[in-house]
């Protein structure tokens, strides 16, 4: 361009489009220093300004990148960037992750809004490694996320799926009998052919082609790795991989350190090599090896402390790091290591302290087997579980409970015991908020008083952070609150000195993602909100995200795979029967499917993998029936109605049983308490509060004690909501119009 005979090389000032300022910024500084940082908030920008200028050695920076970041949640994403931006390599890398990992790829909501021509270039892969009746099944679920408009697309999808390589049972059973497929001659062709190849094995020469050619994946078989060691006096980097399809063992690329006593787990199809020691100094940096380039990084997080002869194992999606010894003293201690937030964070510690412990993972337990507590060799075995799958919004820290050693002889250190408990908070009582706050106690199957608010709240939001029930918002019948309170089931007090809301609100939903407290919707006295705010606990700060696609007031939130999703709600003028769920990831709103009725004021909790949405108020009257969400379908079902209509009610999920708590059913507030049994799909009567409430706002917790418990307030007009995320965290929101 400046050198040749083009007209910019005789201009003074030239503007160069397409370009990113800060990218530019970052390539000319690059250009002085040989320098740059990759990260993801600037790798979007900065690979199409290098392609455009044609800076290589970035291009290939920024694609290295990208190939660490690989999983199948993202990978298609990755996949259509670096097609944009001609990234051939890393196209075709990608191109062979995901065929590789389909049967992931395929449940990520990335796949669910792939664009046709997309899809249309994967389907067809000898490569794909999915059986036709999984092949199948993955392009219907693409179709019903958005049917009216991609049903037209079905024929030529169709068309590079095997039907013939199908059982005649999923032939006639499942695709014959779809609606979609009967709808389309062109698909009823493609199945008449199948159906003439599988009945007609003689003939079978003659109909040769691509739909009868078998799949050839790229097959994916284990091996085994030996990490480091001592050898000759010393500790070593090296490490070797035995393939078992070949009986051999052969070296791959050597760690950047030297490592005895290092312990590796593997964590989304990476190792990763934890602690140990070089030779010289205790080590706590951790090294993660990605088998399809075969390199090693150190870009992952350090332990808190240096150890070696470490347990670690992989449990609920994350790294845990157990015992060890750190060159003073034998360690209890337990850490977690969370990829999405690349954070190491302690747990409850062990009862024994181990070094040389076996870790493994069995039915969602953590064992710590054996080892040495640094004076003799130990034979007790002690399981850590991060939460209680049905018990409570949050368990921050792993449980530690003694079982039977593998021998005879026994050795446990004295624990206390998690009971779980729900609370429901502040209300709407005899016309007036009220501040007074009842605990369930599942074992008594008891409701007493514990310590009241500061303040009378109906419409209050409520959830669970840190083991901490958060009282967010409300109404306390003459103003809208944007103050907040935060109540300690061990002190049994609440303090004030939670920072406020940017905005009052009443009809508030409130939940907990990523550690972060979200406030959601609500009204503020003058108009129906989609303001969405986050409290950091570690900054103890509010800051505003991206607001919702649609004001809610009344809505239910509930956490349910790293997502968070707000459902239904009043929009200020009627009830709604919208969902929109929010990727902290992208910071982006994405509507879901709506449900089969319009709700405000309804109950929400994730349950048994569920999101369960119950009761609430349409444009009539008071609901009484219950439907839930499928996740993996994107599709709303029914499930058996309650006894009683109930607007306002609060939802729970205690000891793995599913409450419905308090509420109005048109004539007058209850107290009454139904459980449902997911077994029989009824729902009974099961006790009552000492308060009539309308809006209750639910939490449940987990405290160390003997036993387990349930707490709530409740706030009028309001509904509850109990939603684990990753962490098992489950958090409530109750919401409520005055």
């Amino acid at each position: 361009m400046f050198t040749g005979e083009l007209a910019e090389s005789r201009q003074t000032e030239i503007i160069i489009r397409d370009i990113d300022e800060y990218a530019m910024e970052l390539l000319i500084e690059y250009c002085y220093t040989s320098r740059i940082v990759v990260d993801e908030k600037n790798i979007q920008m900065l690979l199409p300004a290098a392609c455009i200028l044609q800076i290589e050695e970035v291009q290939i920076t920024c694609c290295e990148f990208l190939q660490k970041q690989r999983d199948p949640t993202n990978c298609l994403d990755i996949r259509a960037f670096t097609d944009t931006h001609s990234c051939r390599e890393l196209l075709r890398i990608a191109d062979r992750y995901t065929q590789q990992h389909f049967i992931d790829v395929k449940e990520s909501e990335e796949f669910l809004f792939l664009p046709i021509n997309q899809l249309i270039d994967i389907i067809p892969s000898d490569e794909l490694n999915m059986t036709s009746e999984d092949v199948f099944n993955a392009v219907m679920q693409w179709v019903s996320c958005d049917v009216q408009q991609r049903k037209q697309y079905l024929p030529k999808i169709l068309e590079h799926v095997q039907f013939s390589l199908m059982s005649a049972r999923f032939l006639v059973n499942t695709v014959s009998s779809d609606p979609l497929i009967r709808a389309d001659q062109t698909c009823r062709d493609l199945v008449d052919e199948a159906k003439d190849y599988l009945l007609l094995p003689q003939e079978r020469l003659n109909m040769q082609g691509p739909r009868t050619r078998r799949r050839k994946p790229i097959k994916s078989s284990e091996v085994l790795f030996a990490v480091g060691g001592w050898c000759s006096g010393d500790a070593i980097a090296s490490v070797e991989m035995f393939d078992p399809t070949t009986n051999e063992w052969r070296a791959v690329a050597p760690m950047s350190k030297r490592r005895c006593g290092v312990e590796v787990a593997i964590l989304n199809n990476l190792l990763y090599g934890v602690g140990g020691h070089d030779g010289v100094s205790y080590l706590n940096s951790v090294e993660r090896f990605d088998p399809q380039t075969n390199q090693w990084s150190n870009d992952v997080a350090p332990t808190s402390s240096c150890r070696i002869s470490v347990g670690v194992a992989v449990l609920d999606g994350c790294l845990f790091a157990v015992g060890g010894q750190d060159g003073i003293s034998c360690l209890n201690l337990v850490e977690k290591y969370d990829r999405s937030v690349q954070r190491w964070t302690r747990k409850i510690p062990m009862g024994t302290k181990r070094l040389g412990i076996a870790v493994t993972v069995l039915d969602g337990f953590l064992y710590a087997i054996g080892g040495s507590d640094g004076q003799s060799l130990l034979n007790t075995v002690l399981p850590l579980k991060q939460a209680f799958p049905s018990i409570l919004p949050l368990l921050i820290g792993a449980m530690a409970i003694p079982v039977p050693s593998t021998r005879i002889e026994r050795n446990f250190s004295k624990m206390k015991l998690i009971k779980t408990v729900a609370y429901n908070i502040g209300g709407w009582c005899s016309g007036d908020a009220i501040a007074s706050v009842e605990m369930f106690e599942p074992t008594t199957n008891e409701w007493r008083a514990v310590s009241p608010m500061s303040k009378r709240r109906c419409g209050v939001g409520v959830a669970v952070l840190n083991n901490l029930l958060y009282a967010v918002g409300g109404h306390d019948g003459v103003s809208y609150l944007n103050s907040v309170e935060r109540f300690d089931p061990q002190t049994n007090q609440w303090s004030n000195d939670v920072a406020p809301t940017s905005s009052c609100r009443t009809s508030v939903g409130v939940a907990v993602l990523d550690g972060c407290l979200f406030a959601v919707g609500g009204q503020d006295g003058i108009s129906c909100l989609n303001l969405v705010e986050k409290y950091d606990p570690s900054t103890q700060r509010w800051s505003r995200i991206t607001s919702m696609g649609t004001k809610r007031l009344g809505v239910a939130v509930a956490v349910l795979d790293g997502y968070l999703y707000a459902i239904g709600g009043s929009d200020g003028q009627s009830p709604l029967n919208t969902v929109e769920r929010y990727d902290s990831k992208t910071n982006k709103w994405s509507p879901v499917a709506s449900m089969t009725t319009r709700r405000k004021h309804l109950g929400c909790a994730v349950y048994n993998g569920f999101i369960y949405a119950v009761g609430g108020r349409d444009d009539a009257t008071e609901l009484s029936t219950a439907e839930r969400y499928n996740p993996k379908s994107n599709q709303w079902s029914p499930v058996v109605a309650m006894n009683s209509r109930r607007s306002g009610v609060g939802l729970a999920v205690v000891n793995n049983n599913l409450m419905a708590i308090g509420g109005f059913d048109g004539a007058s507030y209850l107290k009454s308490v139904e459980l449902y049994d997911s077994e029989s799909n009824s729902w009974k009567l099961h006790g009552g509060m000492n308060y009539r409430r309308l809006g209750g706002g639910v939490g449940v917790i987990k405290v160390q004690q003997y036993d387990s418990i349930l707490y709530g307030t409740n706030f009028a007009s309001g509904s509850s909501s109990t939603s684990p995320d990753d962490s098992k965290n489950r958090s409530l929101s109750k919401l409520v119009d005055l």
